[in-house]
């Protein structure tokens, strides 16, 4: 999201921990994307702590397949996507030889909602 972009404004977030074995909604229990229109365009934040992970859309992210997520990154910026895209995110926690420690990861979100200018 370029520095002062005024066309979003923050909507929410939250913090999950992923389940040391499946692949899981990114979202966890939370459900607030459900209030937005489906063509709505959102801006998503991560960031991990604990252990890394993997994130991507439905059907693409394993133990060992997605968008790779370290602890010592700091946050990762998303690219803009609509609503119903963003809500088929889904986690995994790295496993085996790709996790350094016995912990499920967590990480911390943050989703912008984009408003349009009038």
């Amino acid at each position: 999201m370029s520095y002062g972009d005024t066309r979003y404004e923050f909507y929410s977030s939250s913090k999950n921990a992923t389940n040391s074995s499946a692949v899981q909604t990114f979202f966890g229990t939370y459900s607030g994307l459900s209030l937005l229109n489906n063509d709505d365009v959102v801006h998503i934040q991560v960031s991990a702590s604990a252990n890394e992970f993997f994130l991507g859309p439905t059907g693409q992210v394993s133990q060992s397949l997605g968008y790779k997520i370290y602890p010592s990154l700091s946050t990762i910026d998303l690219p803009p996507q609509r609503v119903g895209n963003a809500s088929l995110l889904v986690v995994a926690r790295a496993n085996g030889t790709d996790a350094p420690s016995a912990f499920n990861a967590s990480y911390n979100w943050v989703c912008w909602r984009r408003v349009p200018l009038y």
